[in-house]
């Protein structure tokens, strides 16, 4: 036998050996994978991950009981988390009233309407109306199922008549004939939003306004 036919013979060998070898290695050196065992992530990983979590763009749509059309609108907003309601940012509101005459809120962040059915505005809400007013304050509160907005603390700005202070404002429905638990007036239909304020209410007296403003106010002034 010469010399290139031993080397075949011998190769015909080794060669199956190693094969074994490095097969045995590799089964020797894995471990069995349990499907149902949890991915090991950190508790402080998986809060992190769900607070990042948001909706672009979410929009709220609904009327109250008295007809008036109300629309929420935020550029994000958050998932609510145990103990944290669902938060926004960029806020923008709109209530047409239906007897006339309409609000918008606008506000860097807040929360979105839940189970509570009241949106909040925070950070510096800007508030103007179809009957004048341009206002504001630092947080509102507004009940979306009945009409009820509420300032959380002074709010200031221009009105019909001039420059205004005061240590709160309303938007809510008065009812006719003093029967606090209805919501419209003694012919069925509802009454006109009024727009209140309390606490030290100052106005400064602008004519140059107060000519300037014409048409119909839906709101008490």
């Amino acid at each position: 036998m010469d010399r290139h036919s031993r080397v075949v013979a011998i190769l015909k060998v080794v060669l199956p050996l190693t094969a074994l070898g490095l097969m045995s290695t590799v089964f020797l050196l894995s471990r069995s994978v349990d499907p149902t065992t949890a991915i090991p992530f950190a508790q402080d990983e998986i809060d992190q991950r769900t607070a990042e979590q948001q909706v672009t763009a979410p929009v709220y749509t609904g009327a109250t009981r008295d007809g008036d059309e109300i629309s929420v609108s935020a550029a994000r907003a958050r998932p609510a988390l145990p103990g944290l309601p669902a938060q926004a940012e960029d806020l923008d509101a709109r209530i047409r009233f239906s007897t006339g005459g309409w609000v918008t809120l606008k506000a860097p962040k807040g929360q979105m309407p839940d189970d509570s059915e009241e949106a909040v505005f925070t950070g510096g809400v800007q508030i103007d109306s179809s009957s004048g007013y341009a206002l504001r304050t630092q947080e509102l509160r507004a009940r979306l199922d009945g009409l009820a907005l509420r300032s959380g603390g002074p709010v200031e700005g221009f009105g019909p008549a001039g420059h205004l202070t005061a240590g709160q404002m309303t938007i809510t429905r008065d009812v006719a004939g003093g029967d606090a638990t209805a919501t419209g007036t003694a012919t069925g239909e509802p009454a006109a939003p009024r727009l209140r304020f309390t606490g030290g209410v100052r106005l400064i007296y602008d004519p140059g306004i107060a000519q300037g403003q014409g048409g119909d106010d839906n709101e008490d002034q």
